[in-house]
């Protein structure tokens, strides 16, 4: 008995630029990968010269039009559903699309289960195919999907059990499907099972049902945005990757839903839609820490969300010791010598003012960015030289800290400026918010007496 045999049609095995077909390569590739992920020879049957399926655990179809139209390949599914004890031994490798006119009857039967497409459309409506490598990459999207699919044999093949933890991996635009493959893969090698597992409704009805049943499953919810505003519902002009941003705004009212937003940091949408959606992830604001947005490199963000996700089972709140007197004084490097001259007016007022060091990495700023909104009693954020956006981002941040506070108490924010240009901006800033009543706009002359309050 085999453990896996392949389904394919000749015509997708032939050769091109070199002595092998894709199949051949595929199957090069799955032998390696399951070999280097479970440590034993898996034994893979694939002839095309034959119409005779030996007895084998798992099925890969390789589907493409080729396949629907080919007898044998047909019979030999058939055979294989009639003798299987669960459609979960089916796997579908999607090699090419397939259209309508290339459907057939018995893949309704498998609709429910994943797809593993080895082509994408790029943005420009062109489909273009994972191309394999004459090494095995393990970062390219041919390796990357090749993985995805050993992870799911294993789990069959090994008896694995379901991993508890589960995450939800949103929908993406086009521009990113490899971002969103290497999180997937980087979720699977910890632990995680990522949701959702099943293909999409294209309905929008059937979506959204599909989707809020998926969240009730998880409490942290992944999403990535570029671009492309992604793939619009029939029945409403919204894409899956703006629905799977609504839902999870409803989820995010319980007090155990966290959300991941990554920005790509090349994200110029020119799509209207899409400008709107990213617009309204990045002012969207919750009084605690459970709805994060970062633009940064992928591999960073990959990196710390792990990190967040396996620090326990609340992925973002910390906790530390509040200081009774204690200022967190945030500015920009280009104010360093008006934050000098704040930061000794405080210490004579005898307040201990925590802020920021430059040297160092981005990691260690950001959870000692957090600590600090805990350990404070109020913040204060200068404001002069520096831009509307860096007061944006860093007003958005201080709006969320009660999530790290003691009963979720809320943080007095002092924005401090010095001319009536910035004080035209910061209000301005500031009203773009909502709730914001803890918030004061202060002038240099009226800081003093502000913090004597405390």
């Amino acid at each position: 008995m085999y453990d896996i045999s392949l389904n394919y049609a000749p015509q997708d095995n032939l050769a091109q630029n070199s002595s092998k077909g894709w199949i051949n390569f595929f199957v090069d590739f799955l032998k390696m990968a399951l070999y280097e992920m479970s440590g034993r020879e898996f034994s893979i049957f694939f002839d095309e010269k034959t119409s005779f399926l030996p007895s084998s655990t798992i099925l890969i179809n390789v589907l493409s039009p080729h396949f629907v139209a080919e007898k044998e390949c047909i019979e030999r599914l058939k055979k294989f559903l009639q003798e299987t004890p669960s459609k979960l031994y089916i796997f579908k490798v999607l090699k090419e699309p397939l259209s309508k006119k290339d459907y057939h009857p018995l893949l309704a039967e498998l609709e429910n289960l994943p797809n593993y497409p080895f082509y994408w459309e790029n943005e420009k409506g062109q489909i273009e195919h994972f191309a394999p490598f004459f090494k095995f990459q393990g970062d390219d999207l041919f390796s990357l999907q090749l993985l995805d699919i050993c992870y799911d044999i294993l789990q069959i093949i090994e008896k694995k059990e379901v991993p508890q933890k589960a995450v939800y991996l949103a929908e993406c635009g086009k521009d990113l499907f490899k971002e969103k493959a290497l999180i997937r893969r980087e979720l699977k090698q910890n632990g995680f099972r990522v949701l959702p597992e099943k293909p999409y409704p294209i309905d929008y009805g059937d979506a959204a049902q599909f989707v809020e049943q998926e969240m009730q499953k998880v409490h942290v919810s992944i999403h990535l945005i570029g671009n492309d505003y992604g793939t619009i519902l029939r029945g409403d002009r919204i894409s899956i990757p703006e629905l799977e941003i609504q839902l999870s705004e409803k989820f995010l009212q319980q007090k155990d839903f966290y959300r991941f937003v990554w920005i790509s940091l090349y994200a110029n949408p020119t799509n209207q839609y899409q400008q709107n959606l990213l617009e309204k992830v990045k002012t969207f604001v919750l009084p605690d820490y459970r709805s994060e947005v970062y633009q940064t490199k992928i591999q960073y963000f990959k990196n710390t969300l792990i990190e967040l996700l396996q620090k326990n089972e609340n992925p973002i709140k910390l906790t530390s010791k509040q200081y009774q007197k204690a200022i967190y004084l945030q500015f920009d490097r280009k104010d360093i010598k008006w934050a000098t001259t704040v930061e000794q007016l405080l210490e004579l007022l005898n307040f201990k003012v925590l802020q920021l060091p430059y040297n160092i990495d981005v990691m260690q700023a950001r959870n000692l960015h957090r600590k600090y909104l805990n350990m404070c009693t109020l913040t204060l954020i200068l404001f002069d030289s520096t831009s509307e956006k860096w007061l944006t981002a860093t007003l958005q941040d201080a709006f969320k800290a009660p999530g790290f506070r003691k009963d979720f108490e809320l943080l007095p924010i002092g924005v401090v400026v010095r001319n009536a240009t910035q004080k035209r901006i910061a209000e301005k800033i500031i009203h773009s918010f909502k709730n914001t009543y803890q918030c004061l706009l202060l002038s240099s002359e009226e800081l003093e007496s502000f913090v004597k309050q405390f």
